[in-house]
């Protein structure tokens, strides 16, 4: 299933766009080759779009280079198994690639536009570990070369900053699935004992990593707030509670409201039709109350043009939502939205996240999601109908399954798809999902889609290209054959991920303390979900068990959400994939705590002031990484690879490629305890500024921020360190490394680098250049 799920964040692109044919010209810079599925993807846009959109061509020719290799492994009779269990994984890692190889590559033969280096080996030559480590190497460097170039690169002009998430994700999916073809064809191998590729495979693939994380950041400090997608009943209030935790700025009626702003704006939720549910349920006004929770959980049509000043475009509607937030709501830091991803009134084409925020979003099993819902929704509705249950009795108005379609039609049909989708979707009947996307994604709506983007790059404008696809495929128009309607429907789903790939940190509600890296690495939180639950139920005051008042004919609901199972599967991946860079960040931290901790025990070096606040610094960080309860480390001298255990990049790469959360800790102890050994006793690079030592203000205070943050620099130096020989420190040696420009002074810095002095005070990442100017 790896393959699959590797090639698919990069193929969404590649089939539909040729190598080496990325547009500069304006508006329709890199996404060309969308067009048949969504108008905006901010990734591709300039100025680093053309460097993004030939690292997914890349990408996507490695994965199918890698497919083919793995079709090839398995008729090749190859090594003999060494015994029974390296029998049984070969095997079982060579289905796991064959499982994706069949619809990688069938879609790879529908599409075949990219021009790419031969997929199979050479005349002759067996597919062995060796030759997938060259050409992983090769593969690593060029993506290297592109993502340095996107660090130099000017900043775009529209401050619209990308931590570019399609092209992490990507990215690792590719490293994942060569990890895995490398077991494969190494089974039965000596190098598959030790489940190892060379060191020089690991230091390359894990400076690669650190490039990801530094871009990640880099994009995430320069973003002016963290927006949620709150998708109702996943987690969302205890998120809202948290960013208050996690020092995030916003009003307090902004916080009652679980982050949604106040009108005109309106992404308050949507889960009833008006009429049905009021003639179903019965609310009875009290206290002279003109409305109740039936009216505000109820769509009432379209969102309030005001608020996006009549221009649903993404540069005007995110600029006019910007200035509400630093503007009308003085700093505002985050915000939530729970209806509907924006722009999509009249076509999902063109629904867009706005690439100021830091996107998240978190995501729940639909069918989980779902009896929350119910479970939330009947004590607050029996508590409306003055307590009476009647409703929901036999012969009630939400007795049945087929009642509850009528009243909430939005929530028991694919509610995560159609919420990442935007309105003109979200509002489709019950079941009308299939016929919506034969209208919006098949081949009628596809050629409107392609004229009008010629005739915008022609200059012809952008007005109207939504509504002209959506009437040139009007409901009525005739079903051409059921294979357009599968093209149309996968067009769909495909639209659906790519518009989840574009959020900057994604999460799934049920993997818990898994997901603490997110908020630590991907929004630079202290304090986890985890932490927080606020509300597990409803909120009424009068006590209803939910449970009998159920439709018996439950099923019914629960069988309706195919397009939702994908989504939450492909979110659990891209969590996954961003874990793997995380991780790695990690226990970068971690190495240089280790060796800061090392040239603290040097003798002949206390006694200065130095010294004793670079002291007080390793332990911080060494208390919150226990807390954290990873580091347990073994610091002293030994080879890069203590105990015979692999490199740390490829078992983090293999937990994901096994579907594995947890690295095992003995490998994050021998890991993190051989880098810190090789670290070098040279001082190399500028010595940088400690937290709160007055680094500046305005951009180059920014700018000194980042750079004092760069991991990829750091590990420079560990790899520096695992190129010369470990051997015995001289005393002075070591001291020395304690002094302004040693390296023991970059250990110091950078093991706070997670959060620093940023702690409880700043919203992580986004308020770290506010943070920076103030000091």
């Amino acid at each position: 299933m790896l393959a699959t799920t590797a090639a698919s964040p990069a193929e969404l692109l590649l089939p539909l766009t040729p190598a080496g044919t990325h547009n500069p010209a304006a508006n329709t810079s890199g996404i060309s080759g969308w067009q048949p599925l969504l108008r905006n993807v901010a990734e591709l846009d300039e100025p680093r779009g053309g460097s993004a959109a030939r690292v997914l061509a890349a990408t996507a020719a490695f994965v199918r280079q890698l497919q083919a290799w793995a079709v090839a492994s398995q008729a090749s009779p190859g090594a003999a198994p060494a015994g029974p269990n390296n029998g049984r994984a070969r095997n079982r890692h060579s289905r796991q690639l064959a499982a994706g190889v069949r619809s990688g590559t069938e879609r790879a033969a529908r599409h075949a536009t990219v021009s790419a280096p031969s997929a199979a080996a050479p005349a002759g030559e067996v597919v062995a570990a060796a030759l997938v480590e060259r050409r992983l190497l090769e593969y690593v460097g060029g993506v290297a070369a592109e993502l340095a170039a996107m660090e130099a690169a000017e900043d775009n002009p529209q401050g619209e900053f990308q931590s570019f998430p399609m092209l992490r994700r990507s990215v690792v999916a590719a490293l994942a699935a060569a990890a895995l073809l490398h077991r494969t064809v190494a089974a039965g191998t000596a190098a598959f004992a030790a489940e190892s590729w060379s060191d020089r495979v690991d230091a390359e693939v894990t400076r690669l990593l650190a490039q990801l994380f530094s871009l990640h950041r880099r994009g995430a400090v320069h973003k002016q707030g963290v927006e949620l997608l709150h998708v109702s009943k996943s987690g969302g209030t205890s998120f809202n509670d948290l960013a208050g935790l996690n020092g995030c700025r916003a009003p307090a009626e902004v916080r009652k409201d679980n982050g949604l702003l106040p009108p005109p704006w309106d992404d308050r939720p949507r889960w009833l039709a008006l009429a049905e549910a009021k003639a179903r349920f019965r609310p009875v006004l009290r206290d002279g109350a003109s409305s109740s929770i039936v009216d505000w959980w109820s769509d009432v049509g379209p969102r309030n043009p005001a608020t996006y000043a009549g221009d649903a475009r993404r540069g005007p509607y995110c600029a006019a939502r910007l200035a509400a937030l630093w503007g009308q709501y003085g700093g505002m830091q985050y915000s939530a939205n729970e209806f509907t991803l924006y722009g999509g009134q009249d076509s999902p084409r063109d629904t867009f996240t706005c690439p100021q925020l830091l996107n998240t979003i978190i995501v729940r099993e639909p069918h989980d999601r779902l009896l929350s819902h119910l479970l939330f929704m009947i004590p607050e509705l029996v508590q409306v109908a003055a307590g009476s249950t009647a409703a929901f009795q036999p012969g009630g108005g939400a007795a049945a399954a087929a009642d509850w379609d009528a009243a909430a039609p939005f929530l028991f049909d694919n509610f995560l798809a159609r919420s990442l989708l935007g309105e003109a979707l979200f509002r489709c009947p019950v079941g009308a999902l299939p016929p919506a996307a034969q209208r919006f994604f098949g081949p009628a709506a596809a050629a409107v889609q392609t004229a009008a983007a010629a005739g915008e790059a022609a200059g012809g404008g952008t007005a109207g290209a939504g509504s002209a696809a959506s009437a040139a495929a009007a409901p009525g128009a005739p079903v051409e054959s059921p294979e357009d309607v599968s093209s149309a429907w996968g067009r769909m789903t495909a639209a659906a991920a790519l518009l989840l790939q574009q959020f900057d940190v994604v999460m799934a509600l049920e993997d818990g303390q898994a997901n603490r890296p997110h908020f630590s690495r991907g929004l630079g939180w202290p304090q986890p979900l985890d932490a927080v639950r606020r509300r597990v139920g409803s909120d009424a005051s009068i006590q209803v068990d939910a449970v009998p008042l159920l439709p018996p004919d439950l099923e019914l609901l629960l069988q309706r959400h195919g397009l939702d199972s994908r989504l939450y599967r492909q979110a659990q991946l891209f969590s996954q994939l961003d874990r793997v860079v995380w991780d790695t960040a990690r226990q970068l931290e971690e190495a240089a705590a280790a060796a800061a901790a090392a040239a603290e025990a040097a003798p002949g070096c206390s006694g200065t002031k130095e010294h004793a606040r670079r002291r007080a610094v390793v332990r911080r960080r060494r208390r919150v990484l226990r807390k954290e309860g990873v580091l347990r480390l073994r610091v002293g001298a030994g080879s890069t690879r203590p105990d015979g255990m692999p490199g740390l990049v490829q078992q983090l790469l293999a937990a994901a490629a096994a579907g594995s959360r947890v690295v095992p800790d003995s490998a994050r102890q021998a890991v993190a305890a051989a880098a810190a050994a090789t670290m070098p006793t040279t001082a190399s690079g500028p010595t940088p500024a400690p937290p709160g030592s007055g680094a500046g203000s305005g951009p180059a205070a920014v700018r000194q921020l980042l750079r004092r943050w760069d991991v990829a620099w750091a590990l420079e130096q560990l790899l520096a360190g695992r190129r010369s020989a470990p051997g015995a420190v001289p005393a002075s040696a070591a001291c020395g490394r304690m002094q302004p420009g040693g390296q023991a002074a970059m250990a110091a810095a950078v093991a706070p680098a997670a959060w620093g002095s940023l702690a409880n005070t700043t919203c992580g990442w986004v308020g770290a250049k506010l943070w920076a100017s103030a000091q």
